[in-house]
């Protein structure tokens, strides 16, 4: 059974919830939207939900709904064995990524979606 994420907006005016099978926080994306509409380190990290699950409260504060950022997400989230780096060529000038042990960095997009990543490691929840 899939993991309940509950999450929120800054304000508290928007709260919505979603079923999600790949809850692992691992992609760090440094792309001009992420770091834009996320800044925190200058990526943003990602999370994957079950649409059909997708509950929202507040709807008339909600302007656009995308993949929630992990730091919308106020369940708390499992910490992954090893991060992601994606989309490096775009990251801003003053930002120095930090690289762990057995972190994988791409310049453009990774080889694995979020799903196979997770089920390679037996991380997928059912």
């Amino acid at each position: 059974m899939p993991i309940r994420l509950k999450g929120s907006c800054r304000c508290g005016a928007v709260r919505f919830s979603v079923d999600s099978h790949t809850p692992y926080p691992y992609q760090r994306c440094y792309c001009s939207i992420c770091r834009k509409s996320a800044g925190a380190g200058g990526y943003a990290i990602n999370i994957m939900g079950v649409a059909a699950s997708l509950e929202v409260a507040g709807r008339r504060a909600v302007r656009v709904l995308l993949h929630p950022f992990a730091s919308a997400i106020d369940t708390e989230l499992p910490k992954p064995p090893a991060n992601v780096h994606l989309l490096l060529r775009d990251k801003a000038a003053w930002v120095e990524p930090q690289i762990g042990p057995g972190d994988e960095c791409y310049e453009g997009y990774p080889a694995l979606s979020i799903e196979e990543w997770h089920r390679r490691r037996g991380l997928w929840i059912e």
